[in-house]
């Protein structure tokens, strides 16, 4: 309960410091993101900041905790989103090599063709992923730094 009154704190939060990225034309992409395209990497980075920072008692105790526990759960998130989006892109460009070889008339080439169908939506849905993690990082580092 602890945990969800200082989430809730944080979405009040979050409203003026949102609209304060959009006055001041910060960032790019849709909402003013300044994350918005950032690699893993650099998500990765700005959590590793908002943890050093938390750690370092520059953070109010309760806001501390969400802060700790959120950068935790978003760094998982990232590194498990990050993996995921390499293996399907690596599977869907096999299924190409596949398609390649079989040409329009081999036996698996409606097979294949599904299959890439499945692969396509599934790196569209982890790229947007990707970038809904990237927003959840940047609203936590205006909230928690």
């Amino acid at each position: 309960s602890r945990l969800l009154a200082a989430a809730f704190c944080g979405l009040a939060m979050l409203v003026p410091a949102v609209g304060m990225l959009r006055r001041a034309g910060q960032g790019s992409g849709a909402l003013g993101s300044p994350l918005v395209g950032a690699s893993g990497a650099d998500l990765e980075a700005v959590l590793g900041r908002i943890l050093h920072l938390v750690r370092g008692g520059l953070i109010q105790p309760s806001k501390k905790a969400y802060c700790q526990d959120e950068a935790a759960r978003l760094v998982r998130e990232v590194e498990e989103t990050e993996h995921d989006l390499s293996a399907k892109q690596a599977f869907q460009e096999q299924l190409r090599v596949k398609e390649a070889q079989c040409g329009c008339c081999c036996k698996e080439y409606h097979d294949i063709q599904m299959a890439l169908i499945s692969a396509r939506k599934s790196v569209e849905y982890l790229e947007g992923r990707r970038e809904n993690l990237q927003k959840q990082v940047e609203a936590l580092q205006g909230w928690c730094v």
